[in-house]
């Protein structure tokens, strides 16, 4: 047999035998989009949070450590606390007002 002729029979089947395969692209998710109720109660209770046995701060009072620094609470500050509850499709809001010592730091 002719080495040209061997040759060309190898090329052939090197193409015939290859394929190229199709990529199918991945299906995109489905987007849900979920609507929430938004329920927000303010507790504007303005409470004074008064000093106790555990925590002793109050307008006046200070701290100094061993490391030198001081903290110091030089008046009442008004502090909004937020909790966010999620029931179902409900979002509950509850903003609670309080006055606290603020301190130095």
């Amino acid at each position: 047999m002719n080495p040209k002729f061997i040759f060309i029979l190898l090329i052939g089947l090197a193409f015939s035998a290859c394929r190229k395969d199709q990529i199918v692209p991945p299906e995109e998710p489905e987007l849900v989009i979920q609507s929430y109720d938004t329920v927000l109660t303010d507790l504007s209770l303005n409470d004074t949070i008064h000093p106790s046995e555990y925590l002793m701060c109050y307008p006046g009072s200070w701290w100094e450590y061993s490391d030198g620094t001081t903290e110091t609470s030089k008046k009442w500050k008004l502090v909004d606390q937020y909790d966010l509850t999620t029931i179902d499709s409900t979002i509950y809001i509850t903003k609670t007002s309080n006055i606290l010592p603020q301190s130095s730091n």
